[in-house]
């Protein structure tokens, strides 16, 4: 029986605990919300790896494995 009292007790406060945490989630700061950095369309529908050049240049490459009409890319930003 004690047991079940404690078992009790210990979920009741796991699901208090888990919905102020839920709670708190809600009232993000907006300075802190992500933002996305760039828009690319259909035609580049799956972004996978990023890498950088020693002259600052940004180089994206996009397979795009999930539509094949799109042939995969490699864009320069």
């Amino acid at each position: 029986m004690k047991r079940m009292v404690w078992a009790g007790l210990v979920c009741g406060l796991v699901v208090a605990t888990s919905m102020q945490t839920a709670e708190a989630a809600e009232m993000v700061n907006e300075r802190y919300r992500p933002k996305l950095f760039k828009q690319f369309g259909d035609h580049v529908n799956t972004p996978d790896g990023l890498t950088q050049d020693r002259h600052g240049n940004i180089y994206m490459s996009a397979p795009n494995f999930v539509d094949p009409s799109y042939p995969g890319a490699i864009m320069k930003m």
